[in-house]
C-alpha cells in the first residue's frame, strides 16, 4: 500500500512530468535545419509569409519573399520533417492560412524553392534541396527541370545527359572556356516525336567562386520553356565584413 503522505508527494510531481512531455516529444520529433529562401514567382499578389520558430505556433518569423535573389539564412526547427508557410487569415479557426508546404531534404543546410502549385489548391509548394558542398559543389551548375517533357544542355559543346521532368541533376564545373572564362550554353527541348529542338543558346562564365542554379518551366501562356538562371554565393562563402576597432 501505498501511503497517503507519499502519494500526496508523488502526484505533483506526475503532474509536473506530463506538463512537460508534449514540448519533449516536439524536441524528438523535431529536426533543426539552416535554409534560404527563393521565391519563384509572386502569386496571389503574396510578397511575405511566414514560418513557425519552433514548437509555439505564436513565434514565427515573417520572411519577404525574394525572387531574384535568395535570402539570408535562417535557423528553424521543423516538426514532421515538414516544412509549412503560412499567412495571417482571420477567417480561419486558427487565424492562419497554409500557402506552401513540402517535405525537408537531406542536409543541415538546405535551399527552399517556393514553386507554383500546379493542381491550385495553394499557390505554392516547398522544393527543399540539399544546400551543401558536398552535393552542389562551388563552379557547379544544379539544373531543375519542371517542364513537362525531357530537357538537354549542350555545356561548351558536350552534350549532358537528358533530364527527366520533375529532376534534378547537379553538372561539375566547366573547365572548357574562353580567355574570359565564357563557355557557350545550349538548351534543348525534346518534342513529341523525338527530336531536339534548341530552346536558348546563352553563354555563361566559368567560376569556382559561385554556383549557378538554373530552373526551367513550360510558361503556361506561351506554351514555351521558361529558362530562370540565378547565380549563387553561399552566405559562408562570402567575405565578412571588417570589424571597425
Amino acid at each position: 500500500m501505498i501511503s497517503h503522505r507519499f502519494r500526496r508527494r508523488i502526484i505533483p510531481v506526475l503532474l509536473l512530468a506530463l506538463a512537460v512531455l508534449p514540448s519533449f516529444s516536439y524536441g524528438q520529433n523535431a529536426r533543426k535545419v539552416t535554409f534560404r529562401l527563393l521565391c519563384f514567382e509572386h502569386r496571389e499578389s503574396l510578397t511575405s509569409a511566414r514560418i513557425d520558430v519552433g514548437g509555439e505556433s505564436a513565434k514565427f518569423h515573417e520572411m519577404i519573399l525574394l525572387t531574384g535573389n535568395f535570402t539570408d539564412e535562417f535557423k528553424v526547427s521543423f516538426p514532421d520533417n515538414t516544412i509549412r508557410f503560412h499567412v495571417a487569415d482571420p477567417a480561419r479557426p486558427d487565424g492562419r492560412r497554409i500557402v506552401a508546404e513540402g517535405p525537408l531534404a537531406q542536409g543541415d543546410h538546405q535551399l527552399f524553392l517556393l514553386l507554383p502549385e500546379s493542381n491550385g489548391t495553394r499557390p505554392y509548394r516547398v522544393y527543399a534541396m540539399n544546400d551543401e558542398e558536398s552535393v552542389f559543389p562551388m563552379g557547379g551548375i544544379r539544373v531543375l527541370n519542371l517542364c513537362p517533357s525531357q530537357i538537354r544542355f549542350n555545356l561548351a559543346g558536350a552534350d549532358m545527359q537528358p533530364i527527366e521532368p520533375g529532376m534534378i541533376v547537379v553538372y561539375p564545373p566547366v573547365l572548357r572556356f574562353d580567355e574570359w572564362g565564357m563557355y557557350q550554353v545550349r538548351i534543348d527541348l525534346a518534342s513529341a516525336g523525338g527530336d531536339w529542338i534548341p530552346v536558348s543558346s546563352p553563354s555563361w562564365k566559368a567560376s569556382k567562386l559561385k554556383r549557378d542554379l538554373i530552373i526551367t518551366m513550360l510558361d503556361s501562356v506561351a506554351q514555351y520553356p521558361r529558362i530562370s538562371y540565378y547565380k549563387d554565393i553561399p552566405p559562408w562563402r562570402k567575405p565578412k565584413p571588417e570589424v571597425q576597432k
